[in-house]
């Protein structure tokens, strides 16, 4: 029976590795290489649609890993926790709020702001109301790197915390 907690102990610490090591990279790839060499290679409603494509898949990834992260990070705790231990699942439990409000709130609203821009290329938008639109759209835009900047640096902290203290 020990011999089994230990197998099953050390196989949701793998999951929880390894998905942690997805999370981090994954978002670093897509954030800080793939996107910026999108948008300076496009024009901005070339990108735009290019990385829209995209957003359909990452923000649900980013959700899922980071849950996956917290479920199998659970399963390998002992209780009473440790200090360590209790900042690190508050780490993760942030981490798993701030992606599902990103993909299930804060990208639907993006989304839909931007179908009634019609282009972003435009020095001048049309209209007053797309000139309000635009607004939304980067207000909403800024709050969705926020919470994409705050996972990923959570993510980075999760990997170097205990490797520093643990």
């Amino acid at each position: 029976m020990l011999w089994q907690n230990v197998i099953m102990g050390n196989l949701f610490y793998i999951i929880y590795s390894l998905s942690l090591s997805i999370w981090v990279g994954g978002m670093f790839m897509f954030s800080l290489i793939v996107t910026p060499v999108i948008f300076k290679n496009n024009t901005k409603d070339a990108a735009g649609a290019i990385v829209g494509y995209l957003f359909p898949v990452y923000f649900p990834f980013v959700a899922i890993i980071c849950g996956l992260s917290l479920l199998s990070y659970l399963l390998t705790l002992s209780w009473p926790l440790k200090r360590l231990q209790t900042i690190m699942l508050c780490l993760l439990v942030f981490a798993f709020i701030c992606s599902m409000v990103n993909y299930i709130v804060v990208h639907p609203q993006v989304k839909q702001v931007k179908a009634k821009i019609h282009s972003f290329d435009k020095s001048l938008p049309d209209t007053t109301a797309q000139a309000e639109l635009q607004r939304k759209f980067k207000q909403l835009h800024k709050i969705s790197v926020l919470f994409n900047l705050i996972i990923l640096i959570e993510g980075m902290a999760l990997i170097v915390i205990p490797q520093r203290y643990g």
